[in-house]
């Protein structure tokens, strides 16, 4: 039994092509090619002999009477047979060559000596040929196995950075924002005291808050008037529903923790409200530092406003595939 290195099924060891996806076996080729040639060689020497005058010196043919009697019982029928054979014979010889050939030139090139999909035509019985197969088996090599892909480890690391840096940023927005200028209003301003305000005005709580939009409606600004309340109002108003905004912009943010696993599209949501958080917080901090300078304003005001920075230009290396054999791009 032959073992076909294509397929990998089993032939019997007299096929020179596997009878399942056509694959030439090589090693038996020559001897095939070798018996063809040899059978040729004889046939034509028969129909020399044949046709070839007898010579003078040849002895006598045998009685003429038992040469018809062969010719009839069986002579006619031999040589239709042999004529056939030998040019079924012929027919292979030449596909046999135009295989070697075209072997020889695919192996050159580093390419595989039949596709796949080849399937060889179908042929009579007793010749050295594949015949289709009723039901075609696709062989092993026709498909490659896709592996399974991997989450994007590009997207896993950015929100994973990301994720802290927002966790960063509400830290921050409950500690202490300005700490200087604020000595008859409680000394200090935090930043939830924004989200306060909105609600109750009176309450103890936000006196830092009220103190800070007390402090920008008394600060000279310009030297003229009109400008000068231009400025006191534009300040105001930046703080007063800059900060409920920003809080807002870090809710909306949350989104991110969803990204953990790298499956997540919304790349353009995630970079939208972190670049809108960090210009709040920058319209913020422009104000303060212009109104109380920046050695009133505290470290963790500084680091929560820089965390956005951060987490926005992360998101600018965040990936459109949600699948990628690979780190950061």
């Amino acid at each position: 039994m032959k073992i076909c290195k294509n397929c990998g099924q089993q032939t019997d060891d007299g096929k020179v092509r596997c009878p399942y996806c056509g694959f030439l076996f090589e090693e038996d080729m020559d001897d095939v090619l070798r018996e063809m040639k040899s059978t040729l060689k004889n046939y034509r020497r028969e129909e020399i002999a044949r046709s070839s005058p007898q010579s003078a010196d040849a002895p006598p043919s045998p009685p003429v009477q038992e040469t018809p009697v062969r010719e009839s019982a069986g002579g006619p029928r031999e040589r239709f047979e042999l004529l056939s054979e030998v040019a079924q014979l012929k027919g292979e010889v030449r596909v046999l060559q135009g295989e070697v050939e075209r072997l020889h030139g695919t192996r050159q090139q580093g390419v595989q000596p039949l596709p796949a999909s080849y399937i060889a035509p179908p042929v009579q019985e007793g010749v050295y040929a594949p015949q289709r197969s009723a039901a075609r088996q696709e062989p092993a090599l026709t498909h490659v196995r896709r592996s399974g892909r991997r989450r994007s480890v590009n997207r896993i690391v950015i929100s994973f950075l990301c994720t802290l840096l927002l966790a960063l940023s509400i830290a921050m927005f409950s500690l202490v924002w300005v700490s200087g200028g604020l000595d008859d209003f409680g000394g200090v301003m935090r930043g939830y005291q924004g989200i306060l305000y909105l609600f109750d005005k009176t309450d103890s709580g936000v006196r830092g808050f009220a103190g800070v939009l007390s402090v920008i409606g008394e600060h000279s600004y310009a030297s003229s008037e009109l400008i000068n309340g231009m400025c006191v109002n534009v300040c105001r108003f930046v703080v007063q529903w800059g900060i409920p905004a920003y809080a807002v912009c870090l809710v909306l943010s949350l989104p991110i923790l969803f990204s953990l696993g790298g499956k997540i599209q919304f790349r353009a949501w995630h970079r939208c409200w972190a670049w809108l958080s960090f210009l709040m917080i920058l319209a913020v901090f422009a104000v303060l530092c212009w109104t109380f300078g920046l050695a009133s304003l505290t470290l963790m005001f500084l680091f929560g406003a820089g965390a956005n920075f951060v987490r926005a230009m992360c998101l600018c290396f965040y990936k459109r595939d949600r699948f990628y054999d690979g780190g950061l791009q």
